[in-house]
């Protein structure tokens, strides 16, 4: 693991190059460091670096191949250890609870992360899936127009009201043909 917190130390200093060194000799030396994670750090650093040649690289290409992976094998009834669906959950749940100290405001990486982890939520959970289309937006302001259409979607298809999700409520509205949303800090 110390490779790979090496790899961080790297990143937030910007030096994308030397961070993907120590991710990749993280990998080798132990692929199921942090939880098994870690294989999302390097494609959150192989996103840094594209964004470097292309600061709307994210616009236009996922960071990981992660919907198309969890739309594929996870199924709900199953036990999480037997499921490469959830076990994918878990690694990023993982990675997040690992990066989320180091996210500021806006980080396009990360907000189109929280947007393919949406996709992939709803495979699972809607509720989440909304979340996490709330939270792309934060990260990255660009992926309003997209995110916004997921979360309209979400609200013609699932019915209103107040769920728990990431431990805050998310109340999700309808009046008539306006739809309205709102985080709700937990009592």
């Amino acid at each position: 693991e110390i490779n790979a917190n090496t790899a961080v130390a790297y990143e937030l200093n910007g030096n994308i190059d030397s961070a993907l060194y120590w991710e990749r000799a993280s990998l080798k030396i132990n692929p199921t460091a942090h939880g098994n994670s870690e294989w999302i750090h390097l494609k959150i650093l192989e996103a840094r670096k594209q964004l470097q040649a292309d600061p709307d690289w994210c616009l236009h290409h996922n960071v990981t191949d992660v919907v198309n992976r969890i739309k594929e094998t996870y199924k709900f009834e199953e036990h999480e250890d037997f499921n490469e669906g959830s076990r994918i959950f878990s690694d990023f749940m993982n990675q997040l609870e690992e990066r989320f100290p180091f996210t500021y405001a806006e980080d396009k990486v990360m907000g189109k992360l929280m947007m393919e982890l949406g996709d992939a939520y709803q495979a699972a959970s809607i509720y989440r899936s909304y979340y996490c289309y709330a939270l792309a937006q934060y990260l990255y302001p660009a992926l309003k127009e997209e995110t916004d259409e997921k979360m309209r979607l979400i609200l013609m298809k699932y019915p209103a009201g107040t769920v728990e999700s990431f431990g805050r409520a998310v109340s999700l509205k309808r009046t008539g043909n306006s739809e309205s949303r709102e985080m709700v800090a937990p009592d």
